[in-house]
């Protein structure tokens, strides 16, 4: 989906976060990535590039409030701008989620940023104002994509050789995916 909205002519930046369980980030990191990615695309003014290069040299990191502030001073002059954040629902913390939720809905209402937030039904405070399309998958793709995974790796036949366990494994392994 990035390569496809980078490709549109009129796209100014694709903006995106890719949240992973394993890996927390506070509010203000997920800032940053998003004001480092347009750092790196050399599409930021002048005056938010020296500030930001001012702050790495001085060894003092901007706030939060200084990242939004260049973020939304570079979103309102760059109307097609998109920022996907994939997989919401990993960031664990609820209150970061609430935090950075409320950070999206002020570029949203400040910006003509275009904002797509993939999650499981588990966040609920996603912006009315985004438009919500639930994808579930089928049980049978599920099972079919368990299957292939787990008869692939050799230690796991190798482990569980009996055909009983191997389809009590797979039945607790889909009733615990539930139409992910």
């Amino acid at each position: 989906m990035i390569k496809t909205l980078e490709k549109i002519p009129s796209t100014d930046s694709v903006l995106f976060i890719f949240c992973n369980h394993k890996t927390q980030h506070t509010v203000q990191q997920f800032l940053e990535v998003l004001l480092k990615q347009l750092l790196q695309r050399e599409v930021l003014s002048e005056e938010i590039a020296l500030s930001l290069k001012k702050a790495k040299s001085t060894n003092i990191p901007l706030s939060s409030t200084e990242i939004m502030a260049s973020l939304l001073k570079h979103l309102q002059s760059h109307s097609h701008t998109f920022i996907i954040i994939d997989a919401f629902d990993e960031v664990l913390n609820e209150s970061s989620q609430f935090d950075f939720l409320h950070r999206l809905k002020t570029l949203i209402s400040e910006t003509s940023v275009k904002v797509l937030i993939t999650s499981r039904p588990s966040v609920y405070e996603i912006p009315q104002n985004i438009p919500r399309l639930e994808i579930t998958a089928a049980s049978n793709d599920i099972e079919a994509y368990i299957k292939s995974e787990l008869y692939q790796n050799l230690r796991f036949t190798k482990v569980v050789s009996t055909l009983s366990t191997q389809e009590e494994i797979l039945c607790k392994m889909l009733k615990k995916a539930s139409g992910m």
